[in-house]
This record gives C-alpha cells, structure tokens and sequence, in this order.
C-alpha cells in the first residue's frame, strides 16, 4: 500500500510542493532553526504565491522574533490579496498601527492601473524580428521600421495622450522640468518626475531622505548579506564597472555582491551611491546580457533618479515574492524614515499620488533600458535579458529562451501589456517585460540611437 504522505490528491502540483516546504519550514521552526525555518517559508511561497497560510505564519514567525517590520511585510501582503482577512488585520495592527490605519484607507479602492486599456491587437509581426539570426534582422530593417515599429510608437503616443488627459483632470500642473535632461530618457520621464514631486506630502519625505543622505551607516544596514566586489575573484566584473562608469562620465558606485538567486540588483544610497548586483545574475546572464543589466543600473545615476526611486518605494511597498534581503531592508528603511508623510492626506489624493508613483517608474524603467542597451550594444542579449530578469531565480532564468517568452504575449496589445497592477514590479512583470522588449526595439531602430550609439 503506497504511504499516505498527507497531501490532498486534489491539490495542484504547485500546492502540494509548498505544503512540503512548508511543513519543513515547521519542523526546523521546532528545532529552533529561525533561518531554516524562514528560508522553507520562503521556497514554500516560490512554489505557491497564493498559498496564504504561509505568509501568516511568517508575520507570526516574524513577530515573535521582534522583527516588526518584517512581520507588518507580510500580513499587508495577506491583506493586499485578501482584504477580508481578519486575522492578518489583527496581527498588522499589532506590529504596525500606521500601516494598518492606511490600509483601511485604501483596501476598498478598486484595482485601478494608470495606463489605459486598449482594443487594439497586435499584429504578429510586431515580436516577428526578434530572435531572427543577425543577417535575417539586416535584409528585413527597412520593413521593420515603417511597419513594426511605427506601430509600437503610435501605441505609446496614444498612451501618453490618455496618461496626461487623466492627470490634467485630477493633478494639478507639473512645475518646469530641469533645464538639464538626458537625451536617451523615455517620453514623459521628467514630465511624472516633477508631478510626483507636487504631491501632498512628498517634500516631507523628500527632506527625511535627504536628512539620512550622508548617513553611510543607516544606508549600510540595506546590505544585508553583501559582500564587496572582490577585485581579484570577479576581476571582468570589477573592469566592467569601470569601463561604463567611465563611459557613461559617472563616479564610480560601491559595488557588492549579493548572495542571492534572485535576478534583481538594488541601488542604494550613500556616496559614493552603493550598488548590489546578485549571484544569480552572474551565472544566469551572458556577457553580453551582464553589461545591459549594469548598464541600466550605472543608467539611473545618469538620469540621477534615485531619489525618486526611493519614494516609489515607499509609497507603493510592494512586496514581491521574489524580493532579495537587500530590497527588504531597503523597503524597511525607506519606509521607516518617511513614516508619517501621508498624514493628512486624503484617500483620493493618495490613490492618485500612488498611480503618478507607478506610472513614473514605469517610465523610468524605459530609460534605464535604452541605457543599457547603450552599454552593451546588442539589441538581441538586451531583450533576452529583460525577459530573464522576470524568473523567479537563476536557474529559471537560464531556461529562458527569448522566442518561447515573447510567444506568450504576441497576440496582445501594447496597452494591455503595459497595464500592469501598481502591486507589480516592473522589473519582475512579464508582460512588462514584453512591452519593454518592444519599445527598446523600437528605440533602437530610431535615428537616436543610431546617432548616440555611433551605429
């Protein structure tokens, strides 16, 4: 008689590999392995992000080890997928009252994306170059431009024409953008910069970020894990970020090493700024792919964006289940010094502020790939690099073949697939990850780029 080993036959595969990494998690918790216990957690929400149970059990874990910060993570994640939730509303307002006060503010807003939806279909041969050999791409440029790529381009036009049309009607004007603009920065980057900043409450927050700016020690405790980069171990590494700093006429940022699976590096400030790239980068992605991905990171002290990363964070706290410790802690920092900010602002005025947040980094996320593929030059390891950034982890991401990941999404619409939630990051998003493959084709098909890259 085969061994009941305690699992439903009518869970799904995913669930059932969570529940056993998440009875392990109990066990070493028995054992008085915290670490262990939270790492099974973890793998356990790899394998079933819906699996909620997990995540209270982790805000609980959390909370008995004083960890409140932590533990506030996850019972608002609990929240954010189930408002109703009773028990994870008990244990936020236990470990973080202001949070809680805010959720109830916001929980009833119905899901709201700050790009709009369109009808429209793609047409196949919109993805149809990418993943062509290089001689295929040359014969067929020509055609691509007129067809494809104005495609793209009267896509993002509609939609920066119904952003603004919405934004005119609830915000009030942006104030003039700096004089000093980069010339590569997507459409409308600078234009959200300056509305963010107008918004209730953000010079406050603006002013406690800049309070802690020289304040190397507070933004050190971000790095949690990290090693600096060993000159000697990841020498091509090191000689790399030299080489575009150098080119990008940037001072040279911090670098260390994160021991994470992950895909997603962090930036970090102090001065100089502190940059964390992760294990899983570095054996996931090819030489080429490494360069696009350091070239968008060195990208953002170009556009000298940080700043206002750093209140995108804060006011949408996501949570993703693939986040590293370093992005963790960052959020915790970030989100500890600027508590307090939103007192006094209305529910409505904190729903729009959170859609200008998204709808800028969404923006900002474009930039930092037209600067990447500055760096690396290769359109082909560019795109196949923004699709391996959304795995989960290193090995996922080696999986990844460019033409299976753009298959899923040829048969929709640009706007659909840049309509993500304010929940998703973009970085990690699959269908923005498919919108930003097109629109840096596109890019790189435009005079500028020609003319910037010298090609």
């Amino acid at each position: 008689m085969p061994q009941d080993n305690g699992l439903d036959e009518a869970m799904s595969v995913e669930r059932k590999a969570a529940e056993m990494s998440f009875n392990k998690a109990k066990e070493q918790l028995k054992r008085g392995r915290h670490e262990d216990a939270i790492e099974h957690a973890r793998e356990a929400l790899r394998e079933d992000p819906s699996y909620l149970d997990v995540r209270r059990w982790l805000g609980q874990l959390y909370e008995e080890m004083d960890e409140l910060p932590r533990a506030s993570r996850e019972y608002q994640e609990v929240i954010q997928t189930n408002s109703d939730d009773e028990e994870a509303w008990e244990g936020l307002r236990r470990v973080d009252e202001d949070a809680a006060e805010r959720l109830e503010r916001l929980h009833d807003i119905a899901p709201d994306p700050f790009v709009a939806q369109r009808q429209r279909a793609v047409d196949d041969d919109m993805f149809a170059a990418i993943g062509e050999d290089e001689e295929e791409e040359e014969e067929e440029e020509e055609e691509y431009e007129e067809t494809e790529a104005d495609a793209v381009s009267e896509a993002a036009e509609r939609e920066a024409e119904e952003v603004a049309e919405e934004i005119e009607a609830e915000a009030e004007p942006a104030t003039a953008p700096p004089t000093e603009q980069v010339p590569w920065a997507s459409e409308q980057d600078y234009e959200f910069r300056q509305r963010l900043m107008a918004r209730p409450g953000i010079s406050g927050m603006v002013e406690s970020f800049a309070d802690m700016a020289a304040d190397y020690d507070a933004w050190e405790t971000a790095l949690v894990g990290c090693a600096h980069l060993d000159k000697a171990r990841h020498a091509k590494v090191h000689e790399l970020v030299e080489e575009l700093a150098e080119f990008f006429g940037v001072e040279l940022p911090e670098m260390f090493i994160a021991p994470e699976r992950r895909m997603t590096p962090a930036i970090i400030s102090g001065d100089p700024v502190m940059v964390a790239i992760t294990t899983g980068m570095l054996s996931a992605l090819s030489e080429a792919g490494l360069r696009f991905a350091i070239g968008r990171l060195i990208a953002h002290l170009v556009l000298e964006d940080i700043m206002y990363q750093h209140l995108a964070i804060a006011i949408l706290q996501r949570s993703p289940t693939s986040t590293t410790d370093c992005e963790e802690a960052m959020g915790d920092l970030l989100v500890r010094t600027a508590v307090g900010w939103d007192v006094g602002v209305s529910r409505e005025e904190m729903n729009l502020t959170r859609k200008i947040a998204h709808a800028w980094q969404l923006r900002a996320v474009l930039s930092a790939d037209r600067g990447g593929l500055l760096a690396c030059r290769d359109v082909q390891e560019a795109c196949l690099a923004i699709a391996q950034g959304t795995a989960r982890d290193s090995d996922k991401a080696a999986e990844i073949p460019l033409e299976d990941f753009i298959a899923g999404y040829r048969d929709q619409d640009p706007g659909q697939l840049a309509a993500i939630d304010q929940k998703e990051d973009p970085l990690r998003s699959g269908p923005y990850a498919a919108y930003r493959i097109l629109m840096l084709r596109w890019w790189a098909a435009r005079d500028q780029y020609r003319q910037l890259s010298g090609t």
